[in-house]
């Protein structure tokens, strides 16, 4: 029986939907929000359709070439040359494509690229129709946003990657407020707060937020990201920036603490386990009542394996002394994390 990474999606025909898949597929597959489009229909875009960073941080174009037949050398010249002219520095040119992969291409297109970047000009590489799908496989939301036609079964064996990522999210996503007046307050002034703490913890959310939801979803939390990271940081701030900076940061809180039934059960569970989690962190101050500390070590029972509950249950006891609650969730919420990390799934 074919599966999602086994059987052959159909491309798009129109090249703006061809655009959006591959913007989508690679925001996903390189975990990066800073993707956009070049420019609009009808506008000179030198070769570029899309263009951001990529997984490890080089700027990069990406041209789209939705077309049938097979994809040949003289074509990703084509677009090598005119992406040459292209105003902004790159580090790699990507030519994705609808074509089914062609490992002598394939080949032809490393040589090149070794070639180029000996000569100091930008890397080139391809990325056939099955990489292109494969990004979007791995975010199910992401995938019925675009195929809403193709039936998903609920997975039996969960992500790692997508269970650490709902877990983060929800660990810290309802509280940037807190974060920010931990670092920009009285209190964070006094203690001198790393000051790109905000920053880090904003741009971890956004991309966990795009990972584990829908196109519509993730865009609303990025669009809040951006005005805490520019209004946290602007070198002027009055009281109406601020006022905007909380109003986004308590949206954000919102979307949190309902977007976990948009999710699997698995993740969803982890999810609101890192709400509560941070919660904790957050607004308690003495070690959490056994009920809670019992209620908590039940959820981690049930998120993670067998193999594990040896491990869940000594640090449950390890941690029954400490006089704090955010000593208490820090150190379940690291319990929880290792043992996603390294559970066996």
């Amino acid at each position: 029986m074919p599966t999602l990474t086994t059987m052959r999606l159909p491309p798009p025909k129109a090249w703006q939907e061809f655009e959006d898949l591959v913007l989508a597929s690679l925001g996903q597959r390189w975990k990066t929000t800073t993707l956009q489009r070049n420019g609009r229909s009808g506008q000179a875009q030198a070769g570029v359709d899309v263009y951001g960073s990529d997984d490890i941080g080089r700027r990069v174009g990406i041209q789209c070439k939705n077309f049938k037949g097979a994809l040949g050398l003289k074509t990703v010249q084509k677009e090598i040359d005119r992406a040459a002219k292209f105003k902004g520095s790159l580090s790699a040119l990507f030519v994705a494509t609808t074509a089914e992969t062609d490992a002598r291409l394939q080949e032809e297109v490393r040589l090149l690229s070794d070639t180029r970047v000996a000569a100091g000009k930008f890397a080139v590489a391809l990325l056939f129709w099955d990489d292109i799908v494969d990004g979007l496989v791995a975010n199910p939301a992401l995938l019925r946003a675009h195929y809403p036609q193709i039936q998903i079964e609920s997975r039996t064996m969960p992500s790692r990657e997508r269970l650490l990522a709902a877990l983060e999210f929800g660990y810290y996503a309802p509280y940037l407020w807190h974060y920010i007046l931990l670092t920009f307050g009285e209190v964070g002034q006094m203690a001198n707060t790393e000051p790109d703490t905000v920053k880090v913890i904003a741009r971890m959310v956004e991309q966990r937020a795009q990972q584990l939801f829908a196109p519509k979803e993730a865009k609303a939390i990025t669009k809040c990201i951006k005005v805490i990271v520019d209004g946290s940081y602007a070198k002027r701030k009055n009281q109406a920036s601020w006022d905007h900076v909380e109003d986004c940061a308590k949206r954000i809180a919102t979307h949190a603490n309902t977007l976990s039934s948009l999710l699997p059960i698995s993740e969803g569970n982890v999810l609101e386990t890192g709400i509560t989690l941070g919660r904790i962190y957050h607004h308690v101050d003495d070690l959490p009542s056994k009920g809670v500390r019992d209620d908590m070590r039940r959820r981690l029972r049930g998120i993670l394996p067998d193999d594990c509950q040896k491990e869940v249950d000594r640090r449950f006891r390890a941690t029954a002394s400490v006089s704090s609650g955010y000593t208490w969730a820090s150190r379940i919420y690291t319990c929880l994390d290792r043992e996603i990390r390294w559970a066996s799934f």
